[in-house]
């Protein structure tokens, strides 16, 4: 099998069928076969959605009609469609050996990893595959598509590369994603999110520094809808930008409201969260922009939260937009270490002014040896880099003596108090200072 050095100029458009002739060939041959086995094979590159951001949608197009061109060439014997923007499907056989799935896939894989010319050099991409038998009762039901889909999804989820079987539980997660992206947007529409902010506190003079703005979502049926499940659907939908200037309003309207006080409140520090594709999103730093030029950066340090993983991808390019960030007067904290892949030496290279170590990395500080002395080296290398360090998931006032003792400045946690709505935590840092007073 040899793929020839194929330029995405050069691509003409390749013979696909429609997905409906697809699932039409595949009805026709399971009502003339009887006991006949079907399988759709659901094929797409990864990323490629911010890779077509990169080159623009006219190579992308041509990008995506040599990736057609090579299928019909590993495997011309079989229907191929392609479905939505950059996805497509397989029609196998089952009752042959030459079409065994897995060296299918195998065989698809190496051609498909083979690199693309475009106008600005060579591309290689990556692909993950889904696959699912189907029969009659799958095709009247409509599942056949959405099946092999859902298994594609599921494989995109577990990482770069991945082939994934399908099983009915995967297609009731995607019908139950795709429910809740439906919700979602109804939310977004209403103005049913809402801010919560969690103190942060001094932990030597048990002061308010500031506090962490965190969007929660109270669902009508659904209840309290934890972010580590909508937020990811935000991500993968494109409904994060949105997401995203919701919370950055807030934050702006709170902190210029308190801003007006003569208590902690006017110099509190607050700090939000922003995503991976929001630090790629143009729009994201545009709205920072006009923030400043409405003064509305202006006051007490507004801190930006990134999580390791929204720098690892891109790291000369995500370097080069929080600086732009900096810029404008904001401060960058890495989130969540220990939940990600970098590495602390990393961030020599990037602009940041402090590090939160994880509430899975303070679990177990002031009760458990080995953790508590790995939690000191990761605050003695973080003050070598230097950083400031906050500790996340403070309970205990046995953490919080770890916390002094290692020259931890700042923690937040259940300790003093859990993320509370505005109004609340406004609340509740007025008894504080009635009760120090």
């Amino acid at each position: 099998m040899h793929a020839r050095n194929d330029t995405a100029r050069s691509c003409g458009r390749p013979s696909l069928c429609s997905p409906a002739a697809l699932l039409g060939l595949a009805r026709a041959s399971l009502e003339r076969e009887s006991g006949s086995a079907l399988a759709i094979l659901a094929v797409a590159p990864d990323g490629f959605s911010r890779l077509r951001d990169s080159i623009g949608y006219e190579r992308a197009a041509r990008l995506l009609d040599c990736i057609a061109e090579r299928l019909l060439q590993c495997a011309p014997q079989l229907a191929i469609a392609r479905v939505g923007e950059h996805e497509f499907v397989l029609l196998v056989p089952l009752r042959e050996r030459v079409h065994d799935l897995d060296a299918l896939w195998h065989e698809l894989r190496a051609l498909l990893a083979l690199p693309y010319g475009v106008e600005t050099g060579e591309v290689c991409l990556q692909f993950c595959a889904g696959v699912a038998r189907i029969g009659l009762e799958e095709l009247a039901a409509g599942d056949g598509l959405d099946a092999a889909g859902a298994a594609l999804h599921h494989a995109q989820k577990t990482g770069p590369g991945q082939y994934s079987v399908f099983r009915a539980g995967i297609l009731r997660e995607a019908r139950a994603r795709v429910e809740l992206e439906h919700e979602l947007r109804l939310a977004l529409a209403r103005r049913e999110l809402q801010v919560h902010f969690q103190p942060v506190m001094h932990t030597r003079s048990a002061k308010l520094r500031g506090a962490e703005a965190l969007v929660r979502w109270k669902h009508a049926s659904l209840g309290w809808v934890p972010p580590a499940r909508f937020v990811p659907v935000a991500e993968e939908c494109g409904l994060i930008h949105e997401l995203g200037e919701f919370v950055l309003g807030q934050v702006l309207a709170w902190r210029a409201r308190w801003r007006t006080r003569t208590d902690t409140l006017a110099r509190a520090e607050i700090s939000f969260n922003v995503s991976a594709r929001q630090l790629d999103d143009d729009r994201f730093v545009e709205a920072l922009e006009r923030a400043r030029a409405q003064g509305l950066l202006e006051g007490p340090p507004l801190w930006m939260e990134l999580t390791e993983t929204a720098l690892v991808a891109d790291g000369p390019a995500a370097r080069a937009r929080l600086l732009r960030i900096r810029g404008m007067g904001l401060r960058l904290a890495l989130d969540d270490l220990g939940m990600g892949y970098s590495s602390l030496l990393q961030l020599r290279d990037l602009p940041f002014d402090a590090l939160k170590i994880d509430r899975m990395l303070t679990a177990g500080v002031g009760t458990e040896p080995l953790e508590t002395r790995l939690f000191g080296a990761i605050c003695a290398l973080a003050r070598s880099i230097p950083l400031c360090v906050v500790a996340e998931g403070i309970e205990t006032h046995a953490q919080l003596e770890v916390l002094r003792r290692e020259g931890v400045a700042c923690a937040q946690g259940y300790l003093w108090s859990p993320a509370l709505p505005a109004a609340d935590f406004q609340h509740w840092n007025e008894q504080r200072a009635r009760s120090s007073a």
